[in-house]
């Protein structure tokens, strides 16, 4: 009994394997982020990009701590700001949230997402107003 859930759990494993490779995946957090419904990756305004994420906010001041170097690893990379914010997003927000990097420029009042031009911006949305406002009051 024992060797046939083994072997039931390896299919299983497997067919989940093969979906994510034919996606372009290699787990299921990129794939739910790749794959998400709430955005359009092909849009040319923050307010389109983000649709199904009515609460965003665009971190647009370089002297903010997201955008701090807090630690750097040589030629592992650097440890910023925003990946502690991220990370406190991960342990205290209850909803679905975003965070993105965007090259993005204001025109009156509105985002636009331009790949040639304008300055890279971290952009995190939210689904829930109660999160948005949790995560305003701690980072902004």
């Amino acid at each position: 009994m024992k060797l046939l859930s083994t072997v039931k759990n390896k299919i299983h494993k497997w067919r989940e394997l093969r979906f994510l490779r034919k996606h372009g995946c290699v787990s299921w957090d990129m794939y739910n982020r790749l794959y998400d419904p709430d955005y359009n990756a092909r849009a040319r305004v923050v307010r389109d990009f983000y649709h199904g994420y009515p609460y965003w906010h665009v971190f647009d001041n370089y002297n903010h701590f997201c955008y701090e170097i807090l630690a750097d690893y040589g030629p592992g990379g650097f440890f910023h700001g925003f990946h502690r914010m991220q990370a406190w997003c991960n342990d205290n927000i209850k909803h679905k949230f975003r965070i993105d990097g965007l090259r993005l420029f204001k025109i009156e009042n509105e985002w636009h997402i331009n790949e040639l031009g304008g300055g890279d911006r971290i952009v995190f949305a939210f689904e829930n107003e109660r999160d948005y406002a949790w995560f305003m009051l701690k980072w902004s």
